[in-house]
């Protein structure tokens, strides 16, 4: 039910994630609760980083051979 579920296809590779309510606010944070009176913070676990675009960029090179 949740957590990170791979959905690749013939032309491209993608990650879905739980499709419950409260799953969002983990990861971008924000006010909940009755009246949001909870702050919680950003913990986010989706996204890329600052290396991460380099990164993707070389392996796919690679993988597709120009490199």
């Amino acid at each position: 039910q949740g957590g990170l579920h791979a959905a690749p296809t013939s032309s491209k590779a993608s990650v879905r994630t739980s499709p419950l309510v409260y799953a969002a606010i983990h990861n971008y944070g924000g006010k909940a609760g009755r009246g949001q009176s909870v702050t919680i913070p950003a913990r986010p676990y989706m996204g890329f980083g600052p290396g991460d675009i380099s990164d993707l960029t070389e392996l796919a090179e690679e993988m597709l051979g120009w490199r």
